[in-house]
């Protein structure tokens, strides 16, 4: 892991002890029997054997007075290079975004389910959630993989399963195991792609404070649409799944007007184009394009059905209020299906603002009169706009948001450029525009429930 990169103690990715709690969470649930118990079977052997136990913060614990050399029994008979490919599918099988890793029972768990046991406990308030959460056996409120990031998880179920398939194809080395190839092999499979895809879940405390996934993904439309405004980008809603569309949701910012609860700076008018800051050309139409009339104008669903229309008011999402903090299961007939089509929006760029963020970010974040994500991201657009240069036709793209598990709220957002041959220039504004941190970052912003 180290070799590649995946193992380091510093920055987003994982420490020694975290990936020692893969290897013993995977001798724990070897195919096969077993090599290693668990802390639960320990304890009962320990209670069988008449072991004193005690009670720390309201769990029973078991305690060993006098040191004696751990004797496991197992009939267990891999050989090592079998329990190292073993290794390897389990890594590459491992979806931390539905599922968490509890070393005390060896169990996946997914999210939904841990976070609603985890909050009954003193835990929850010390919990770090992330991309990737594996349990400390020893101490419940710990996060080991805290650290790490989506991109590593990602990679590390890539090099697992590259690693899986060197070994499958006869006897492979260690040494060969941390040769560069395979690094090498990670970055050609990511080449050759004009798609850019952006994945967005369900934080623990989300799983938490919202009814269902679904509640969560309408927001999480509707953050969407809000950004594309930001952004001064023309788009038309070709597709939005009907209960999205029909679910407004009040604007936070305390700079809303208290009649109307929507932030006066990002308010879309009469002919849906945002009313400008008094600096920036007024002639751009930004906003849904060809809906001059939003009221009275419906779009079409891929299966020919009425999708209720937009509502032009609902400028930015406010975490959801006066629900019950117990997670509540999905209906198993709406919300559990795997690639169901939330939004489809046909996106048109109109200057080429995205190679001027850097530039502006500092006297953005500095001009902001609302601290929030979407009003930084429309005062660099407004900094940046008459000094970029125009878009043609050529970077068009369309959007595409489509549950990849709707159970524990994993949504996959998809830019797709109509036309090929563009593919530096446009992976460099979809990477720029969505980026997989700053949209995750962006969403729990609005979506993330006041833990105080």
């Amino acid at each position: 892991m180290r070799s590649h990169f995946l193992l380091t103690g510093r920055g987003n990715t994982l420490t020694s002890y975290a990936a020692s709690m893969l290897v013993v969470c995977w001798l724990q649930r070897c195919a096969r029997p077993p090599v290693l118990p668990t802390p639960e079977q320990m304890m009962a052997r320990h209670a069988e054997s008449g072991g004193e136990t005690c009670e720390v913060e309201g769990r029973e614990c078991g305690y060993i007075v006098k040191g004696e050399p751990c004797k496991v029994p197992t009939e267990n008979r891999q050989t090592l290079a079998e329990l190292v490919r073993g290794f390897f599918d389990f890594c590459a099988s491992l979806n931390f975004d539905t599922h968490v890793v509890c070393l005390r029972t060896a169990e996946l768990v997914e999210r939904g389910v841990f976070y609603k046991e985890l909050r009954k406990t003193p835990e929850w308030k010390h919990f770090r959630d992330g991309p990737m959460v594996i349990q400390d056996p020893l101490n419940l409120g710990h996060n080991v993989a805290a650290s790490a990031s989506l991109e590593l998880a990602q990679k590390l179920a890539a090099s697992c399963t590259l690693a899986a398939e060197d070994m499958a194809g006869g006897p492979v080395g260690v040494a060969d195991l941390l040769q560069a190839p395979l690094a090498k092999r990670l970055v050609e499979r990511s080449v050759g792609s004009d798609v850019h895809r952006a994945r967005i879940r369900m934080s623990g405390p989300e799983l938490v404070h919202y009814p269902s996934a679904l509640v969560w993904a309408r927001e999480v439309c509707s953050i969407l649409l809000q950004l594309l405004i930001a952004y001064r980008i023309d788009y038309k809603v070709a597709y939005r799944e009907k209960e999205a569309a029909s679910t407004p949701i009040a604007d936070p910012s305390p700079y809303a007007n208290s009649s109307t609860n929507v932030n006066p700076s990002l308010i879309a008018d009469s002919s849906c184009n945002v009313n400008p800051s008094t600096n920036v050309d007024p002639s751009p139409n930004v906003g849904p394009l060809g809906n001059a009339n939003p009221s009275t104008n419906t779009e079409s669903s891929p299966n020919g059905d009425e999708v209720a229309p937009l509502d032009s008011s609902t400028v930015r999402p406010a975490p959801a209020s006066g629900i019950a903090n117990d997670f509540v299961s999905d209906d198993a007939a709406s919300t559990r299906s795997r690639g169901r089509t939330l939004l489809v929006v046909e996106c048109h760029p109109i200057k080429r603002t995205w190679t001027l963020r850097r530039r502006v970010s500092v006297e953005a974040r500095a001009k902001a009169f609302d601290p929030d994500p979407l009003t930084v991201e429309k005062t660099m657009s407004d900094l940046s706009w008459d000094l970029a240069d125009q878009v043609d036709k050529a970077l068009d793209f369309e959007l595409r948001l489509t549950e990849l598990d709707g159970q524990n709220g994993l949504l996959a957002l998809d830019v797709t450029p109509e036309k090929r041959g563009y593919s530096h220039t446009f992976r460099t504004m979809a990477q720029a525009f969505f980026d997989q941190k700053a949209l995750s970052q962006l969403v729990r912003f609005y979506t993330l429930p006041d833990q105080s």
